[in-house]
């Protein structure tokens, strides 16, 4: 089993608490992982830090940052960032707060389309949870027909958000003393966008993927090597039925170390 450094709890829009995914974790015999909930690091508090430790699993510190680069959606995930930086704290903040405007505008476009949904201000919701509460009304059966026809990039009910472009994702990462990387980019079209987003200030790329293909994975691990970037890589967990399941993608002891040198010695001291 890999070191997952790709995953999500109920901080964001995984199904899972920090602790239950420490404990699916330990179950499955992955010997680390390290949690990237979107636009927050709320999962990452003193217990759960010291739950992994009893537990004796490495957890390193990560997030995923949505930003975007000429009006496309890049996501980006920092990796053995400072979770007491104050830059860091206020983005999460601001960005918490336009999540909420942006997700309540879809709901609302989903009621327009006949899509009959609940809503609360207080809810902290994601797309996913917007198309679980899909499948629980009975419109669809599984979140991948919620995101093809309604709630993927440039569907009827998709909205884009408020953030960052790529450049101030990264350089904000940079400030809370974190790796930056470019995250799933067989998701990006043309592939030669990747390439440009490679001129940004980037310290990796993730090359092994929970839905990469076998060329994939061979095409962006090579492309990586290349331009001198760190690999990482995750399944991009948020429940027990993503596929494929935690810890069956990642990376090894050796990337795992150069992304996280510090962190990783202490813990195992």
């Amino acid at each position: 089993m890999f070191y997952d450094l790709h995953t999500h709890t109920t901080a964001s829009d995984g199904q899972l608490t920090p602790f239950e995914l420490i404990d699916e974790a330990v179950k499955r015999g992955l010997p680390g992982i390290c949690i990237t909930d979107h636009d927050t690091i709320d999962a990452y508090t003193k217990d759960v830090f010291g739950y992994a430790q009893k537990k004796g699993i490495f957890l390193g510190t990560g997030i995923e940052i949505s930003t975007v680069f000429n009006e496309t959606s890049v996501h980006i995930l920092g990796y053995d960032i400072d979770i007491n930086s104050l830059a860091m704290n206020r983005f999460i903040h601001q960005t918490q707060a336009s999540r909420v405007d942006r997700n309540r505008k879809m709901v609302e476009l989903l009621r327009e389309l006949g899509y009959r949904l609940d809503w609360e201000d207080k809810e902290n919701l994601g797309r996913p949870h917007i198309a679980q509460k899909l499948i629980e009304k009975g419109y669809f059966t599984n979140m991948r027909d919620a995101f093809d026809l309604l709630l993927g990039e440039g569907k009827p009910a998709f909205v884009m958000g408020e953030f960052p472009s790529t450049l101030e994702g990264i350089q904000l990462i940079h400030e809370a003393k974190g790796k930056a990387f470019l995250a799933h980019p067989h998701v990006l079209k043309p592939k030669k966008l990747v390439r440009k987003l490679l001129e940004l200030p980037f310290d990796g790329m993730e090359v092994n993927y929970g839905a990469f293909s076998r060329d994939d994975n061979i095409y962006f691990e090579v492309l990586a090597k290349s331009k001198k970037l760190l690999i990482s890589g995750g399944t991009d967990h948020h429940g027990l039925q993503t596929i494929p399941q935690l810890g069956e993608r990642g990376i090894g002891l050796k990337e795992v170390k150069e992304i996280f040198p510090s962190k990783f010695e202490k813990v195992l001291t």
